[in-house]
């Protein structure tokens, strides 16, 4: 139980970062995109490579994440498209692609459908380093670049955030740093990919900053909570599916389910009687 709780935190705490940003910057489908569009590029580096530990499946399937992200901008500023309509048209290709692959060609290899879909932790502990899940590892060494760039580039992501336009004027090389952030979301959709499924991979990617979001009253401050909120979910996720012997992953998006109502609750119930004492104080 310890080392899929690992498994799980640290991957978590991989996506929260890159997560954040896309979701501030309304690119939530984004994440969606990337950890469909992976599968094609795993699919493909393993028809050249034939071993599934392989790393030129991690660099072959974040490569494919990234150019589905790219041709996406090259539709949509081509035909005129509207983004999410170029989005919507790109990836469900790729994934179909991707699955046609897997299911024709690799049929006696331990690379399915459902695996894709809904991932397997448990079986991720099986591959050791150092005394614990290489999946661990990766995740952590993701972090790390993460939150590294987030450091580095904090200030110019700020403006790209909430105030595009000025960046500009000041000349931040939003377009440079944006392309950035999209490799780290792919690399980290990769690692996660391949040991939790695309379903988690995008609960993480979104749920924990949309949560968060809902708090936050500073970038720094949403980063951390989508974090801790992303790291809580992980644990109490784990614990519960594997008492309950259910799905990890449909337990843990069950997680963020709940935790998206009762904030958004909350805060309904906050500005109903924030109204109200409003309406109070005038009538006095």
């Amino acid at each position: 139980m310890r080392d899929v709780i690992l498994v799980l935190l640290s991957t978590s705490l991989c996506l929260g970062v890159p997560g954040c940003f896309l979701v501030l910057r309304r690119l939530s489908m984004t994440a969606d995109a990337i950890s469909h569009a992976v599968l094609l590029g795993i699919a493909l580096g393993f028809f050249f490579v034939r071993d599934l530990n392989s790393p030129v499946l991690i660099v072959s399937a974040a490569l494919f994440g990234l150019f589905s992200i790219l041709l996406t901008e090259w539709i949509a500023l081509r035909c005129n498209v509207a983004r999410d309509e170029a989005l919507g048209l790109v990836f469900p290709v790729f994934f179909a692609l991707g699955v046609i692959l897997v299911t024709r060609c690799f049929r006696n290899v331990h690379l399915d459908t459902e695996l894709i879909l809904m991932g397997n932790p448990l079986f991720a502990p099986f591959l050791q380093s150092f005394g614990l899940p290489r999946a661990v590892l990766f995740n952590l060494l993701l972090f790390a670049v993460n939150l590294a760039f987030a450091g580095l580039c904090f200030r110019p992501l700020c403006y790209a955030c909430f105030d595009p336009s000025y960046a500009t004027l000041l000349g931040l090389p939003l377009q440079r740093i944006f392309y950035a952030l999209l490799t780290l979301s792919a690399f980290s959709a990769v690692v996660a990919f391949q040991s939790v499924g695309a379903v988690l991979s995008i609960a993480f990617f979104v749920a924990a900053a949309a949560a968060a979001s809902l708090l936050a009253r500073s970038l720094g401050e949403m980063l951390l909570l989508t974090l801790a909120i992303g790291a809580v979910v992980a644990v109490l996720g784990s614990v519960a599916a594997l008492r309950m012997n259910v799905s990890l992953s449909g337990m843990c998006a069950a997680l963020f389910l709940f935790v998206l109502l009762l904030l958004r609750l909350s805060a309904l119930l906050r500005n109903h009687q924030h109204d109200a004492d409003n309406q109070k104080d005038g009538a006095e």
